[in-house]
């Protein structure tokens, strides 16, 4: 395989893994904080373990992606970026757990806003997005708009 095609296929995993990213993000959105954290240091603990593999699949990345330095398909700046060494990994670890450690920002009452009489806007953090769904149907007056609302 050419330097190129390799190049061309790290882009298409990484396309693939953004997306399974984004979907673990709202998954994870729905646990409980406690879950999440365990998670979390699940994580960190897997990038110390794996820390062999992460630096030979990274050696593999910046091969490919110096032909594309070379080629000016790359910056030298996304290059530098992409590189890491063993305590590059170690540091991963460690502000993954910090993250871990921070309160969770998940659920709580940003502000609280009077409309009208009665009408009261609440701005919640990143709640789950089917939850919020619900308390808002919930709270809707039985009209027709209100009854073709999907179900969560």
């Amino acid at each position: 395989m050419t330097q190129q095609a390799q190049a061309s296929a790290s882009l298409s995993l990484a396309a693939e893994l953004a997306g399974r990213a984004r979907t673990a993000a709202w998954q994870l959105a729905t646990l409980s904080d406690e879950l999440r954290r365990e998670a979390l240091l699940a994580a960190a603990a897997r990038l110390e373990q794996r820390s062999a593999e992460i630096l030979a699949a990274n050696a593999r990345d910046c091969a490919a992606a110096g032909a594309l330095v070379e080629q000016g398909q790359m910056s030298r700046a996304l290059f530098k970026r992409l590189q890491t060494s063993e305590q590059g990994v170690k540091d991963m670890a460690v502000h993954v757990r910090q993250v871990a450690g921070l309160e969770d920002p998940l659920g709580r009452e940003l502000a609280t806003t009077e409309l009208d009489d009665g009408l009261v806007l609440h701005k919640v953090s990143c709640p789950s997005f089917s939850r919020r769904v619900r308390r808002w149907r919930r709270r809707l007056p039985p009209w027709p708009c209100a009854r073709e609302m999907p179900s969560c």
